[in-house]
């Protein structure tokens, strides 16, 4: 239970990073999944959130920035 936990703080912590940062300041899809992978991983390391969660959340995320990109 206390892995759901963190893996559910992580994800709102994901979330945060995601609204503050903005795409339109990025020169491609690229630069914004960077961005967004290196701000996260500060956080989780900052928050001391399990790195399962971050391996979770980057997948699904280029999974959408290959959805993106096909379109």
């Amino acid at each position: 239970m206390a892995l759901y936990n963190n893996e559910l703080h992580a994800v709102s912590a994901f979330r945060r990073v995601v609204e503050v940062s903005e795409p339109d300041s990025f020169h491609s899809l690229d630069d914004l999944v960077i961005h967004i992978n290196e701000t996260f991983r500060t956080v989780m390391k900052a928050c001391g959130y399990a790195e399962a969660g971050r391996i979770g959340i980057k997948r699904k995320m280029l999974k959408v920035a290959k959805y993106v990109q096909s379109d």
